[in-house]
């Protein structure tokens, strides 16, 4: 059985942006990169344990970053904030620019990504994804789960 999803296939509530959850979001994601680095900063020390201590830091703030690349992913896409001037703005000051990138370029290159891709195919829980200028198709097999997160089964 084949699919082409389409935006009538897509749960409406997934589309929604929210004006508080991105900003809440961002926030928690800061707020815990600022503790650690407080934490780790008092309790340092040039022993082993220090070392330790700024290691875990280290590892901690590395994944917190991992939460900033995704809330950057729905910056991109103007889904952090529904106003795009706060969106905008979030974007530039608390993702982009802290780690030394342009938001405006992130977003022409991640859209220019996007674009490239013409056709969504789903069939037997695998995804196939045409381009649009070699006509390259990438497959993706997740079993149902693709389908059912997409919401067409």
């Amino acid at each position: 059985m084949q699919y082409q999803v389409r935006w009538k296939h897509i749960d409406k509530d997934l589309t929604k942006v929210s004006s508080w959850r991105g900003i809440r979001d961002l926030a928690l994601v800061w707020i815990a990169v600022l503790a650690i680095a407080a934490i780790a900063s008092r309790l340092a020390s040039f022993d082993i344990i220090g070392a330790l201590i700024c290691l875990a830091a280290f590892l901690a703030i590395g994944i917190l970053q991992n939460g900033m690349s995704s809330l950057s992913h729905h910056a991109v896409h103007v889904n952090l904030h529904p106003k795009l001037a706060v969106n905008d703005q979030l974007f530039r000051w608390l993702l982009a620019a802290p780690m030394g990138q342009s938001y405006l370029a992130l977003r022409r290159e991640h859209l220019r990504h996007h674009a490239r891709f013409r056709r969504l195919t789903i069939r037997n829980g695998s995804i196939t994804t045409s381009t649009s200028e070699t006509g390259t198709q990438f497959h993706v097999s997740c079993g149902g789960a693709c389908a059912c997160f997409l919401g067409v089964w």
